[in-house]
């Protein structure tokens, strides 16, 4: 998100988040802090407190990163307005990490990705299959 000063306007940032990222995920302290955040530096100043993650420890890591990913999202967006710059959710896809088990293909997450980059016309949303989806 640092080389979001160097890009010509109409730029386009696809961030590769997750529905696991939503503040809802988190305890509600740590959604606050996350959505109080105005700058980056706000955002780097926030301490990681696994037990505010809610949920199975191994993936507190994951769904804060995640989350601090859709807030710099948000913010870079407004700073940076020459830009369209979003996050997106690909889905719980079948790859290494999500396993075989994942409900959705490799190439439906893809798309979701792809639609970002080429036809998205707002910046600063969170999105999955071209629809927004809640922070």
């Amino acid at each position: 998100l640092i080389l979001a000063t160097t890009f010509a306007d109409g730029a386009r940032i696809v961030n590769v988040s997750s529905g696991m990222g939503s503040v809802s995920e988190l305890s509600p302290a740590y959604a606050r802090d996350i959505a109080n955040a105005r700058t980056l530096d706000d955002l780097k100043a926030i301490e990681f407190r696994p037990d505010d993650a809610m949920g199975r420890s191994y993936v507190a890591p994951y769904k804060v990163s995640k989350a601090l990913l859709n807030a710099a999202t948000r913010i870079v967006a407004r700073d940076k307005p020459h830009l369209v710059i979003n996050a997106v959710c690909p889905g719980w896809c079948r790859t290494d990490m999500g396993g075989p088990s994942a409900s959705r293909s490799v190439d439906a997450g893809a798309a979701s990705i792809l639609w970002a980059a080429r036809d998205a016309t707002t910046s600063g949303g969170f999105f999955r299959d071209g629809r927004p989806i809640d922070w």
